[in-house]
């Protein structure tokens, strides 16, 4: 068998409560789980959110709503999964490539910097924040005011892409050589919220 979704009661009888063979199922088989409980004790609804439902109903419920519920929670568990799956194309695309990537929020001002981008300049994993001065500060002061002119010529909307050939400084000390290319995403006004 292979459903979309489990619709169980919390009360069950036997070695194990609802909410702990809804954890199972989800570790198991990653299947949606949405509960059916006459308790609407406080504890109970704390210790089921832990293994993240797709809902919770009262009995006596609503057949409509539930019906609702049962179409959104099997929707919403597919667009996750396709969620999970381009999100492990995107990191095989990126090891495989064996670029270092940067992905730049500019509404929250922080960077993803890949494992590969900080490997390159001789980082660990935990050794660099999610700053752009993790960046921008080690650019070389020759090449600083060119890479500030090309970037913000792209987010301005003034070139097709960003990119730029600079020295940066890596973890020794020494400046190396580095190719950088990028891509701002606009918003409907055209202004740039994100850039990698």
């Amino acid at each position: 068998l292979h459903p979309d979704l489990v619709l169980m009661d919390i009360g069950l009888k036997g070695e194990m409560d609802g909410i702990e063979t809804a954890r199972q199922i989800r570790t198991s088989f990653d299947l949606p789980v949405i509960f059916l409980s006459e308790s609407g004790d406080q504890s109970i609804i704390e210790r089921a959110l832990k293994v993240e439902p797709y809902g919770y109903f009262l009995k006596p419920y609503d057949e409509r709503e539930l019906f609702i519920a049962i179409e959104m929670a099997i929707t919403k568990h597919e667009m996750e999964k396709k969620l999970r799956d381009s999100e492990e194309r995107f990191n095989l695309a990126v090891r495989g490539a064996n670029d270092g990537v940067w992905d730049w929020d500019l509404r929250s001002n922080e960077i993803y910097y890949s494992p590969r981008w900080k490997a390159m300049l001789g980082f660990k994993e935990n050794e660099i924040s999610k700053s752009p001065d993790e960046w921008l500060k080690r650019v070389h002061l020759d090449d600083q005011k060119r890479l500030w002119q090309n970037l913000g010529l792209h987010l301005k909307g003034k070139t097709p892409h960003f990119e730029c050939e600079y020295q940066i400084k890596d973890a020794n000390g020494r400046y190396i050589w580095i190719l950088t290319r990028g891509l701002a995403v606009r918003d409907a006004e055209g202004k740039a919220y994100r850039m990698a």
